[in-house]
């Protein structure tokens, strides 16, 4: 699915009354989980210097990945409360999704935190 644009599929996010999903401990489930690859830098060019740059992924974005192949992405929302947005095959990406919620006290909802 790499380069190519996802299905989105829904959000994970606390339940109501909950203390909002904490980025480190969304960021420690990427970092622990065989499925969850974090996007990778990129090099790319400064459009004010026009010099060589690296441009920084956001530490809460990574890529599901199942048997080796993309099939799709959980990312951290940055304009709302703490959620993460989660897009891609439903069939492979949403088992995962309801499984994240549930490493971080959170529930998956379908079309939307």
């Amino acid at each position: 699915m790499t380069g190519r644009l996802m299905n989105w599929l829904g959000g994970i996010a606390s339940p109501s009354g909950a203390p909002a999903i904490d980025l480190q401990k969304w960021t420690d489930v990427i970092e622990k989980h065989p499925s969850l690859v974090r996007f990778a830098d990129r090099e790319g060019v400064n459009p004010f210097t026009k010099a060589p740059m690296i441009f920084r992924a956001h530490p809460g974005n990574a890529h599901v990945v199942v048997d080796g192949a993309t099939v799709g992405a959980m990312t951290w929302v940055e304009d709302g409360p703490d959620q993460i947005g989660v897009e891609g095959v439903a069939a492979l990406v949403e088992p995962l999704a309801r499984e994240v919620a549930s490493l971080l006290g959170a529930v998956y909802r379908q079309d939307g935190p």
